[in-house]
């Protein structure tokens, strides 16, 4: 059974959590959902990474992390999954995700290229719905990473 987990900032008064697990649930019907937090201070990103490079070896092999804090949503910052220690890690490339890296070597990162996603085209400000929970959806129930976008070299994340 698939396992993904969620961090985010976008507090739980709001619809926006229900849409990303909606929008996993849509892909990938049979996946276990795990929130972490989504609590993080708005727009802290290196709260968020703390967090998730507390949390994600926890996790078993092949669990995917959708990490979202990405007070660049809507600017030229790039969408990534990023694979390392046998998981993968999927949100905007801000360097939320460093701290893993910092230990662990990235196995494989790549772009995720919005005219490989279902659905209607993302909207400007919701690109955890709309790219990182359909991505990582995908990966979760075994589609393999070239699908949904062009490698990059880890070297150049964030």
């Amino acid at each position: 059974m698939p396992l993904l987990t969620f961090t985010t900032d976008f507090g739980l008064r709001d619809p926006y959590v229900a849409e990303m697990k909606g929008a996993v649930l849509s892909l990938c019907p049979g996946a276990r959902l795990i929130d972490v937090t989504h609590e993080i201070t708005p727009g802290d990103v290196q709260e968020a990474s703390w967090v998730l490079a507390r949390v994600w070896k926890r996790f078993p092999e092949d669990t995917v992390h959708v990490a979202v804090v990405d007070p660049g949503v809507g600017s030229s910052r790039l969408p990534v999954a990023v694979g390392a220690a046998g998981r993968w890690f999927v949100g905007p490339d801000n360097g939320i995700v460093g701290p893993v890296l910092d230990r662990w070597p990235a196995e494989a990162a790549l772009e995720i290229q919005t005219s490989r996603l279902p659905g209607e085209p993302p909207s400007d400000t919701f690109h955890g719905r709309d790219l990182f929970a359909p991505a990582a959806a995908r990966l979760a129930c075994g589609e393999s990473a070239e699908a949904l976008g062009d490698a990059l070299d880890p070297g150049l994340l964030v």
